[in-house]
């Protein structure tokens, strides 16, 4: 948001009326999606992954934390090929568990961004990922820096500029106060990210029925 002051008018200068920034903590994200668990092992344990793909990872990155999640498209995508996606990451107040957490972000606050005129003009896809990973140090998927995200959202964009729109718009303040009430304001992250399709999906895009099924 533009530096403005009570009387909506820029600043003389920018010294001290810019908030200081905070790197996110993720530098990118990569997306994969799959039909059962079980295609999961089979993917990641094949041995072109085990001895070209993972190496190759281990040189080129810092870290990788995987998260493993159940997917709800709660707006899809017309095509497939939205050009620019916002990342968050959401951790839900320390007075609820991770299931009403998931429960009121899926199904109150879902039905909230989408009742938004804002989303239906500038959001071309709002999908919601929820962390079922285990939480014990040493099991597969775990990793100590997503432990604690309970969810991420994506919402996709046809241009930067729509991405920018909507993140300044009353519909992304009255979503994020309406956030509040079951996420923690410090927990959440967020990256705008530039979307390379490496594999497309084979069909058109169907909203998932919302209901939550266990792990």
């Amino acid at each position: 948001r533009p530096p403005r002051d009570a009387d909506g008018r820029l600043f003389a200068d920018v010294i001290g009326h810019l908030p200081p920034y905070r790197r996110p903590a993720w530098d990118g994200a990569a997306y994969l999606v799959f039909a059962s668990v079980d295609d999961i092992g089979t993917v990641l344990g094949s041995e072109r992954v085990r001895t070209k793909i993972l190496p190759e990872d281990r040189t080129l990155f810092r870290e990788i934390a995987p998260l493993l999640a159940r997917q709800y498209v709660i707006l899809p995508s017309a095509g497939g090929r939205d050009a620019i996606t916002v990342i968050r990451t959401h951790v839900r107040r320390a007075d609820l568990d991770r299931a009403t957490f998931q429960t009121r972000w899926l199904h109150d606050h879902a039905d909230r961004v989408l009742a938004q005129p804002d989303t239906q003009r500038l959001v071309r896809r709002y999908v919601q990922l929820h962390n079922i990973a285990p939480q014990t140090d040493g099991a597969p998927f775990f990793h100590a820096a997503t432990a604690p995200i309970d969810g991420i959202s994506l919402m996709a964009f046809a241009s930067m500029t729509d991405a920018e729109e909507f993140l300044i718009s009353e519909a992304y303040r009255r979503m994020t106060e309406a956030e509040a009430e079951i996420a923690s304001r410090n927990g959440s992250d967020y990256v705008t990210g530039l979307n390379f399709h490496l594999h497309d999906v084979t069909g058109p895009e169907r909203a998932t029925h919302r209901k939550l099924t266990t792990a």
